[in-house]
């Protein structure tokens, strides 16, 4: 067989075209084996290996191009099917300008591509009917780059890379039978762009390792398990970057990070995930940044869950989450916590779930949001950590979720430009508990239409205690400005003081009207020393006493309390004498 060696350029730079060579199914003189081993030197010129550019023409052995070309070469596929299985031992450029195929039904091997040596691009080719992999490495190369590739029905995973450096770009795997695997060092980088992962029999795409892993305009529908997966293992200050990802359909979660051994972040942009199993997206790192996201539809996990550290910090803006089967957001750990301009739409338990866990110190802030119609739990439920926490909500929307408005645990809990309309809620608009030492304050706040739960059995039936528009629990410093609370059906506005001495209370320029079963305002007293004073204020139309309050000190100024069905105001603690009562009722 007569090959032919084309010298181009000047100096060392050759050119070598192979022709008639075996190895393809179209080979008019291939032996048929599917290797690349078929083309054979004539003895009319001797194969060195020097090439620098080899081009196989539709018919030849791409085999034979990799070994006659030299390191750092390139070797040039013409259009056309080729059944072999190749092994890539050099650093080269392996391409189809114009498009090729592997097709591994009849090739020997098991892989259609394996890669020994770093620095081996492939470009430009259709991979298929392989047993074992698409495109695999073996000894762990130092770097490898993939683009332009497609590879489906493969039996194995499509793609099985450990490397150091690992780029893939406008790749697109489909009905394979693994998902595509990625193996970084400690130290290296991972890029992933415009790529498809489809209908894989397990995962879409797992990534293991790489101290930097950025995903771009990714992929992932209809696979096993979960769409796209990164996995830190023992990397210490990973970062992970993922922007423009769409996951749909998959057997697990949409997107799960899940963190290293410290100092890592993740940064999210724009990502839709619908219908997933498990979580849309999951998290676990340090730091986390999330931007954009569409979460819709996904299953009994959270919409979006993270995890983060003691020390960590964690930002949730812009994102929509609607009827996924379990919380819509939730967080657990963090330093910080800032969520804004969020919409929580019809989710299975709590709307946005923050739980302190060990933190000490946490500062969560929940803002220009809303929270609507969940199926069970609350609109906001902020459990506190182990003390000096801090939670701010401004501007957010509750409405028509089953229990809680809001319901907060800390030590310091300021509400501000809170609208709560409760329809079937079971417990109190806003329910705050804070601690002996902490500050609350409510200002310029709605609830209303917030119900009683009414439990029934074969032989009775009962309404429990609540159903109030605000509930506070302790707390040293408490106050309520600007607030209207109507048509509850417990008490309006309810304080406890419990073991707290000292309390006092500050209620101005608010309105409590039309409780079906409790008082406008009912102020609990402490162990001593408390003040309670309702300034401007107007209590009507409760089933109960327009304002019932009990503390050593009480004042009410330019306060109206009419049509209420016990009277217009209770002091437990103290007589009307003791009480500083001006220009009221």
């Amino acid at each position: 067989m007569k090959r032919r060696r084309l010298l181009a350029g000047v100096g060392s730079v050759s050119t070598l075209c192979i022709a008639g060579c075996t190895g393809s199914e179209d080979s008019p003189n291939g032996d048929g084996d599917g290797t690349g081993n078929g083309g054979q030197s004539n003895g009319d010129e001797e194969t060195t290996g020097t090439a620098e550019t080899v081009v196989v023409e539709s018919g030849d052995s791409i085999q034979h191009a990799i070994d006659e070309v030299s390191p750092n070469g390139t070797v040039e596929v013409r259009s056309g099917t080729y059944v072999e299985s190749l092994a890539v031992d050099k650093k080269l450029v392996l391409t189809a300008p114009d498009g090729a195929a592997l097709d591994g039904v009849d090739a020997d091997g098991g892989s259609a591509i394996t890669v020994s040596e770093s620095g081996v691009q492939i470009e430009g080719f259709e991979i298929f009917d392989y047993e074992t992999a698409g495109i695999r490495t073996s000894g762990d190369p130092a770097e490898i780059s993939i683009t332009d590739v497609e590879l489906y029905n493969i039996s194995g995973a499509a793609l099985q890379v450990t490397a150091e450096t690992v780029s893939l770009a406008d790749v697109t795997l489909e009905d394979n039978g693994g998902a595509a695997s990625i193996e970084a060092s400690a130290d290296g980088d991972v890029t992933v762009r415009n790529s498809n992962f489809v209908r894989s029999a397990a995962g879409g795409l797992t990534i293991a390792g790489g101290k930097t892993v950025v995903l771009d305009g990714v992929e992932a529908l209809q696979n096993g398990g979960t769409g796209i997966s990164v996995g830190g293992g023992n990397v210490r200050g990973q970062t992970v970057e993922v922007t423009g990802v769409t996951s749909l359909e998959n057997g697990g979660s949409g997107l799960s990070v899940t963190g290293t051994r410290g100092d890592d972040t993740v940064t999210v942009e724009t990502v839709e995930a619908v219908d997933n199993s498990s979580y849309g997206v999951d998290i676990a790192a340090e730091s986390v940044d999330v931007t954009g996201l569409d979460l819709r539809e996904n299953g009994t996990g959270s919409g979006l869950s993270i995890e983060s550290t003691s020390d960590g910090d964690v930002a949730v803006r812009d994102s929509d989450v609607t009827h996924d089967g379990g919380y819509g957001i939730r967080v657990a750990g963090g330093k910080t916590i800032e969520i804004e301009g969020i919409e929580l739409l019809q989710n299975g338990n709590d709307q946005l779930r923050v739980e302190g866990g060990d933190v000490r110190g946490q500062t969560v802030s929940v803002r220009n949001s809303s929270m609507t119609e969940n199926e069970s739990g609350n609109g906001l439920s902020i459990i506190g950590t182990s003390g000096d926490d801090t939670v701010t909500v401004e501007n957010v929307d509750f409405v028509d979720n089953s229990y809680h408005g809001i319901d907060v645990a800390a030590e310091t809990v300021d509400i501000t430009g809170v609208e709560v309309q409760s329809g079937g809620a079971a417990d109190s608009g806003i329910s705050i508990e804070s601690s002996s030492n902490g500050d609350v304050t409510v200002r310029d706040t709605t609830v209303t239409d917030t119900e009683r739960e009414t439990t029934t059995s074969w032989f009775s039936s009962s309404v429990d205690e609540y159903g109030y528009g605000i509930h506070v629990v302790n707390g040293e410093t408490i106050e309520v400005e600007n607030v209207e609370l109507r048509r509850n059906e417990g008490t309006q506005l309810n304080i406890e003081g419990n073991d707290v001495r000292g309390q006092t209370v500050d209620v101005r320029n608010s309105s409590f009207i039309e409780s079906a079963s409790g008082d406008g305002v009912r102020v609990l007293g402490t162990r001593g020393d408390d003040e309670q004073t309702v300034t401007n204020c107007v209590a009507e139309d409760n089933s109960g006493h327009g304002f019932s309050l009990g503390a050593e000190t009480v004042v009410i100024e330019e306060t109206s309390a009419g049509g209420n069905g016990r009277g217009s105001l209770e002091l437990t603690t103290i007589t009307e004498e003791e009480a500083t009562i001006r220009n009221s009722f």
